[in-house]
């Protein structure tokens, strides 16, 4: 009869332990997504933010320009 209860042990531990990592090999997939996810907007993120320190440079350097030209033109009387 022990041998019967071993056998039947061993098996459940065995179930107990496949449900186990089941488990978490579906946590850990879950993780993984959730992650690639932040990463993705995190990096469609950043190229917004170029795009606009882009933009911004662009609109200094057209000020830069017009006042260095203003400038000029006072000093100078020419264009």
């Amino acid at each position: 009869m022990s041998t019967y209860m071993f056998i039947f042990l061993v098996i459940l531990l065995a179930l107990a332990y496949s449900l186990l990592s089941k488990a978490i090999q579906q946590r850990d997939a879950k993780f993984r997504e959730e992650e690639t996810r932040m990463i993705q907007e995190i990096h469609h993120n950043l190229l917004r933010m170029e795009e606009r320190v882009e933009a911004l440079e662009t609109i200094l350097l057209d000020r830069s320009e017009r006042t260095s030209a203003s400038k000029e033109y006072r000093t100078t009387g020419k264009e």
